[in-house]
């Protein structure tokens, strides 16, 4: 085998080791992360005006919910009547505009990334294991 191919072998190799532990780290991480943030179900809200701003009320699967707008998401709910937030069961006063936490996106997002440098580094070292000598 040529140098410049075990050169190229050898980095792929250890990319290929990096991306594949990056991965698992990430997983266990996102898996960590959904487990600890517990669930969160679906809701239609109602929105009604307060004393102290707007109030959104739901029917959840353990009863009535309500809770306030906090004043910087109230840009989300001017001129509507109903929107869809996230619920935790057993708790009546609190909501989330998105399902999971701000921290699980980027986490995924760099778990995926870090998979694909491992699948791609791992068939470039196939590849040249096939094609040398």
């Amino acid at each position: 085998m040529s140098p410049a191919l075990d050169v190229i072998s050898a980095v792929a190799e250890v990319l290929s080791w990096l991306g594949g532990a990056i991965a698992l780290l990430g997983a266990i991480v996102l898996i960590v992360l959904t487990l600890s943030q517990g669930p969160w179900h679906p809701a239609r809200a109602v929105i009604e005006s307060g004393d102290s701003g707007p109030v959104l009320r739901w029917f959840g699967r353990d009863g009535v919910g309500e809770a306030r707008v906090r004043p910087e998401d109230r840009g989300r709910v001017i001129g509507k009547r109903e929107v869809d937030v996230f619920v935790r069961p057993d708790v009546h006063d609190r909501f989330r505009w998105v399902r999971r936490g701000a921290a699980w996106r980027p986490v995924a997002v760099a778990t995926v990334s870090a998979a694909g440098l491992w699948l791609a580094c791992t068939i470039a070292s196939l590849v040249i294991m096939a094609v040398g000598p």
